[in-house]
Parts: C-alpha cells; structure tokens; sequence
C-alpha cells in the first residue's frame, strides 16, 4: 500500500506486457462512462479498497483528469480531449463485497468472457485458488515472459497437447513437483530450446493437421541438425530446476531478421525507459512527434529539425538528472552535457568499441571518429546548421539509447 497512481497504473501496464489502449478506450465510451459495468472492490480495512475488477475503468478516468499521470504511465501524449463530464467525474459506484464473492466474479466473467489467455487464467489459479503453477505459467516463467509475449503460446493448444509430460520429456524437460526441471547442462541451453516453442508456433510447423501435438518432430522439422541429437529427460540423470534468464539479458541467437530500407523502424530502436521524470516526458514527447511524422513523411518533413534538436535537449536532460542524483547531488548546470559527454559518453562508447566488432548500425567507429561526431551531430542540429535526415536521426538515437540503457534506466 502506498504506492502512487502512477506506480499503480505503470505496474499494472506492465504486468500486462503493454498499454492498455486507454485513448481507444475514451473514443469507445464517448462522453459517458460504464456505469452499467460497476468495478468490484474489496474493504481490507477502513478506507482502504483493492480494485479486482475494473482495473482499466478506474485507470483510464484517472488518466483523462491528469495529463502528466497518463504520459508517464504510457510514454505517450495525450490525443484527445476528454468529454467535460469525465473531467468532473471524481465519485464512482462500486459493488464492494468481501474476497472470495470477488474472485468469483472476476473469475465468473473473465474467464466466459474470452478476455483472459490461458496464461492468465493459469495465474489466477495458482495465486488466488492455491494452483499449483500451469504449464504455460512453467514456459513462461523460464523463458522471461515469452508467452506473455507471445499470443501464439497464449492458447489451449499449446497447454494441452504441446507442453504435455511426453513432448517435454522428448527434448530435455519434465515437470516435478510443479517445477519445470531439465537435465540441460546451461540454463542459456534450456532456455534456448524452450524459446524454439515459439518459433514452432510462428512458423506453424505445428498444428491440427501438421504434426499435431507432435513438439519434438516440428522442432526437428524447422533445426533437424540441433534437435537430431536431442537428449529425452531421464529421471536417473542429473536434473534440476530451470533458473529464469531476462530475455533481454544480452543472450544471442540466431535469427532471419527483416532487412529495413534505409531511414525505416522506430526512433530508438525499441522502447526505452529513462529513470528521470522530466527525460522521461521529454522521451514521450518526442515518440509522439516522430508517430506524427510517420503518418505522412513527405507532408511532415518540417517535423525533422525538431526532433534533432530534441534529442540534444533529452540527452541535455539525462545529463542534468544523471549528476543530480549523486550523493551528493552536483547541479552542473549549462555544462551539464558537455561534462557528462567527456566524463561518461565517450569513455562508454571506446570502450563498446573495443569490446565488439562494427555491428549494422555502425554505432562504435562513426561515435569515436570525429568526421561523423554524436556531439557535434547533435549540436548542429540543435543550432539549425545541419540538415536532419532521417536516415542519421534514427541512428543517432539508437546511440542515444544505448547510452540511456547503460547510465539512466528506470528499474
């Protein structure tokens, strides 16, 4: 308890692998709210209630009346503007009743409703019925989030008839004590194989008609020389527990990926997260430009200069917060980028550049070399006397994400 709304909402956003729709959900209510769908709340104590169901009703009313609450929890700007009688809505009827009435009701209507994933559904059994934990929740929780990643394992095909005792068994795996176990020698080795599941269900190399319910022959089908020699599990050789590994923790695989034509694929390179408040709306603001530009880069070319000069000033910002929040806090002032450019960014990047070779996106020779500087790029840019294309943008703000990744994440 405790927690801000915004903690709140940002957790729950995030629990669910991805933004609510919350500007979708406005349009779909228009100016009046579901007050036929009351949200169903529990009174631990005295003027103390926990939302089970409503969740999303109670956050987008709160997102609406507070512009900065809505752009933090999901690094957007807001594009509508909200009926004058949501504005005002401060009060909301609630169907309050004690835990077990509620978890039969959320039960009761997500689960007939379609709302809820086979994932979902396993969670709620083992955290509010005492469940031991489903073979999706197994899959998941090894792999970092790959099914709730991933609609194509969210689904009762591949609880049923892909993760059951033989299929795991062919490839390494079982089930003991509710614990997904391996005789695997590398967490990385387990993880990878379980990570192909994915690539199986993408790739539809298993289905009703094509090897049904046959995991390891579609594994064989799409890797014949990796899974040819696969080891089943055997009960009398060393097993243990698959330990979790992030799936963004830097672990490689093989992948065919997409080539991009030049100037495409989002500013950044991915979702970022800066630990700062103001970086962090700066951030915000600055992904909603570029949306705006992508919707017509032909008619929107004036957008271009402001998001160069953008970027100097969100990394100008990293900087500031980055020396504030040291013990003890240093306000470096105006010189706070130019400090924190020779004091963390170029020591940063040679020493990327030593450690790897060029990757596609030419990050570590084109940052170092000085006919092709990030500072000066972004200087000029910031003074009007460098053309942005948006080829270089998005490669300087990949740099410019690495650097926000290594010093100033949001944990």
């Amino acid at each position: 308890m405790g927690a801000s709304d915004e903690d709140v909402i940002r957790r729950a956003i995030d629990n669910q692998s991805g933004n609510w729709n919350l500007d979708k959900m406005l349009v779909d209510i228009g100016g009046l709210y579901y007050f036929n769908e009351l949200p169903t709340v529990v009174e631990l104590k005295h003027d103390e209630y926990v939302v089970y169901d409503g969740n999303r009703r109670v956050a987008v009313l709160k997102c609406i009346q507070d512009q900065n609450l809505y752009m933090a929890a999901t690094s957007k700007l807001p594009t509508f503007v909200a009926p004058e009688a949501l504005l005002q809505q401060t009060v909301l009827p609630c169907n309050v009743c004690d835990v077990e009435t509620a978890l039969d009701i959320v039960e009761k209507y997500h689960r007939g409703s379609g709302k809820w994933g086979k994932l979902q559904y396993e969670y709620f059994l083992h955290t509010h019925r005492g469940g031991q934990k489903g073979r999706l929740m197994l899959l998941d929780e090894a792999t970092g989030g790959l099914v709730s990643e991933n609609p194509n394992l969210n689904q009762e095909y591949v609880q049923q008839r892909l993760l059951t005792d033989r299929n795991l068994e062919s490839i390494g795996f079982s089930v003991i004590d509710g614990e997904l176990v391996t005789n695997h020698d590398s967490d990385e080795e387990a993880v990878g194989i379980l990570e192909d599941i994915g690539r199986v269900m993408d790739q539809k190399l298993t289905n009703a008609r094509k090897n049904p319910g046959q995991l390891r022959a579609a594994l064989e089908e799409m890797d014949p020389e990796k899974y040819r020699d696969v080891k089943p599990f055997s009960s009398e050789g060393r097993s243990r527990t698959v330990r979790p590994i992030a799936r963004n923790s830097g672990r490689s695989s093989v992948k065919k990926v997409p080539i991009r034509r030049k100037g495409s694929g989002p500013l950044f390179g991915e979702t970022i997260r800066p630990r700062g408040d103001q970086s962090n709306l700066i951030y915000a603001g600055i992904e909603h430009i570029y949306s705006e530009y992508k919707k017509d880069v032909n008619g929107r070319a004036y957008l271009l200069p402001i998001l160069g000069f953008s970027l100097r000033l969100f990394l100008e910002t990293v900087a500031r917060e980055y020396y504030l929040a040291q013990d003890p806090p240093v306000d470096k002032g105006d010189d706070a980028l130019a400090v924190f450019h020779k004091d963390v960014i170029k020591p940063l990047l040679r020493k990327r550049e030593e450690s790897m070779m060029l990757n596609q996106d030419a990050l570590t020779a084109q940052l170092i070399d000085r006919r092709d500087n990030l500072e000066a790029s972004l200087n000029k840019w910031a003074h009007g006397t460098l053309d942005v294309d948006e080829e270089i943008l998005l490669r300087e703000s990949k740099i410019v994400a690495y650097i926000v990744k290594e010093v100033w994440w949001r944990d």
